[in-house]
């Protein structure tokens, strides 16, 4: 569910209302995997903070295919994970800059490895399952015209983050990363 106030009101050059995108997701796969999810996104105190994040919880199968750049397709095997989410990222604007503060858990249960398989031998840091807990920063620009359904402008991202014993996790490991996207409108009416 979109609530879209008048168009004025999603334009970022005015001192606009409170705005905010939630909903809720059920997906199922004839492979037998179940996605729940419930993403929100809100703006509040006419836009000066963001509030985005997702409530989740998976049963789903990946691919393994050994570690390395000498993995091959053909040595492909699946395992079963299951696992509850959550993630919340807290944004302070100061213009059409954002800085804040992210947060993610995932708590992952492992099954139906392959008995003496690829995946068993390598015994990869995971394998067991695990929890992810992190905490980090996070900055971003946003030059979009129209927050929901914007036609032009730029939208940037930044972030660092670490999972570690402090934050909950029994996996460690700190991220960077970045994207860039831009937006043109194709033509009247299409974004």
């Amino acid at each position: 569910m979109i609530r879209r106030p008048p168009r004025s009101t999603l334009d970022r050059s005015s001192a606009a209302s409170d705005v905010y995108k939630r909903q809720f997701t059920a997906n199922y796969t004839l492979k037998n995997q179940w996605l729940f999810i419930v993403p929100f996104e809100l703006y509040k105190k006419n836009q000066k903070w963001k509030y985005k994040g997702e409530l989740a919880y998976n049963i789903f199968f990946y691919n393994y295919y050994g570690i390395g750049t000498h993995s091959l397709s053909k040595n492909r095997e699946t395992y079963d994970a299951e696992f509850p989410r959550f993630r919340l990222d807290v944004l302070r604007s100061y213009g059409k800059f954002f800085f804040g503060l992210r947060y993610r858990f995932d708590h992952f249960q492992i099954d139906k490895i392959k008995e003496n398989g690829l995946l068993q031998d390598d015994n990869p840091t995971g394998i067991s399952g695990g929890t992810t807990s992190g905490l980090g920063i996070l900055l971003q620009y946003d030059s979009r015209d129209f927050i929901q359904f914007p036609t032009k402008g730029m939208y940037a991202e930044s972030q660092l983050y670490t999972n570690s014993a402090a934050t909950g996790s029994n996996l460690r490991f700190t991220r960077f990363s970045a994207s860039v996207s831009t937006f043109h409108k194709i033509s009247k009416g299409c974004i």
